[in-house]
């Protein structure tokens, strides 16, 4: 009635049993209930949908994230308990949603959703791009959302997008990179240190795009260890600098650790996914990345122009490296991935 409106959010994980999911949706009595969509948890999440409006026949019910965002105007076809999907970048439209929601007025055209109008399916037109990402706020801090300092993973991003074009990923779609500025990310990476969670996973695709940038954090995070935390980078290894090498010297042992993605060493292979690859260059920067940091490697079965010999090639390649581990998985053909193209040419 005063225009006021209330969110909470819910965390449950796949090895829950569906009904307890619901369940839980369903104690809380909500007016609208919105999921998180992805690949490991996409076919739980509408068994838990679908259950959650036979109870709650008159909630909002939406969904986003990549698994609904390329088909949404399908989605919302075959699936009557969907009443609207968010498609790519959620923020923007999730404030416009709620707003409208508070205000009273109609859901559909809000850029960046498919919404129903009575039988008409509307789309909204692209999403509004969140350009500085400072306006984030930092959830960690936030006391409604608990933490469990002493076992829980963190996932932190300092940056969106990606310039490369590896077509197995989404962010091949997007060219250019948002930053989160280098104040903010200090000032979390602090807040991490100082109560000493045991590992924060920066999703940033590829980290060390930014020499300053990059370095200016690892200087910080070599500076401020609290002998504890690990930070985990996915990184380009041929991107590294010498004065990269040199200040990783300097690295505390555990302080921080690496994912390398090499994922094929078949030329034919790389081209074909738009990741070319100077093999010699990867392997010997690899090699030359300090023992005190755990060096993780990334090969994926399954592309396309690779056979199992060609595979085997690859695995003795990455094998040979000496990598504290080797993460072998298997192609997923993500939606709105240019490998939806390929796989569907």
């Amino acid at each position: 009635a005063d225009g006021r409106v209330r969110l909470e959010l819910g965390e449950w994980n796949v090895n829950e049993p569906a009904g307890q999911i619901v369940r839980g949706i369903a104690e809380r009595e909500p007016d609208a209930v919105f999921f998180s969509t992805y690949i490991w948890n996409r076919e739980m999440t509408f068994r838990v949908m679908s259950d959650v409006r036979k109870i709650l026949p008159g909630a909002l019910i939406g969904a986003g994230g990549p698994e609904v965002s390329w088909t949404a105007e399908r989605d919302l076809r075959e699936r009557p308990e969907l009443d609207l999907i968010f498609c790519g970048e959620g923020e923007l439209a999730l404030v416009e949603l709620v707003r409208r929601l508070a205000d009273g007025e109609p859901l559909a055209g809000i850029p960046g959703v498919f919404a129903r109008d009575g039988a008409r399916i509307v789309d909204g037109g692209p999403a509004r791009v969140l350009e500085r990402l400072d306006e984030i706020p930092f959830v960690y801090s936030n006391p409604k959302i608990p933490t469990d300092e002493a076992t829980r993973i963190v996932y932190y991003e300092a940056s969106r997008g990606c310039p490369f074009s590896c077509a197995y990923c989404l962010s091949a779609r997007e060219k250019s990179v948002r930053y989160l500025s280098l104040d903010r990310v200090l000032a979390d990476i602090g807040w991490f240190l100082e109560r000493r969670f045991p590992l924060v996973k920066f999703v940033d695709r590829t980290f060390n795009l930014d020499p300053a940038r990059y370095l200016a954090i690892w200087r910080y995070i070599r500076d401020n260890h609290n002998g504890i935390t690990t930070f985990h980078f996915e990184i380009s290894a041929e991107s590294l600098s010498r004065e990269a090498f040199e200040l990783l010297e300097t690295m505390p042992a555990g302080a921080v650790q690496f994912e390398i993605g090499i994922q094929s060493v078949n030329a034919d292979t790389l081209r074909a996914v738009g990741r070319p690859a100077n093999l010699d260059r990867l392997s010997g920067a690899i090699r030359a990345i300090p023992k005190a940091i755990h060096r993780h490697v990334d090969l994926i079965a399954g592309l396309p122009r690779e056979d199992l010999a060609s595979f085997a090639r690859s695995f003795d390649y990455a094998w040979a490296l000496g990598a504290d581990m080797l993460q072998l998985g298997f192609l997923k053909v993500l939606p709105g991935s240019p490998m939806a193209e390929i796989a569907a040419a």
